[in-house]
């Protein structure tokens, strides 16, 4: 397992999301209460992350990188792999 934080970009965030294979329905309320905060500096790393299994597939995660693409800004976030 490796953990980092990193700044993910939009277009980051589109990337990945192509590897989203499995999760469950993007609640459409959430992704812009999250992309809210990330406008209004109130994003804050959490414990949340962004994870990744063996076969790169993302597996959590979703909501997070569609606010940064709503919010079209870079957001800092824990990755998981």
């Amino acid at each position: 397992m490796d953990i980092k934080v990193l700044t993910i970009t939009p277009q980051v965030a589109e990337i990945w999301l192509e590897r989203n294979k499995n999760n469950r329905r993007i609640r459409k309320d959430h992704v812009a209460k999250l992309a809210r905060d990330i406008l209004n500096g109130r994003w804050n790393l959490n414990g949340e992350s962004v994870k990744f299994d063996t076969n790169d597939n993302l597996i959590d995660g979703q909501h997070r990188l569609f606010a940064i693409i709503e919010a079209n800004t870079a957001a800092e976030t824990i990755i998981v792999t």
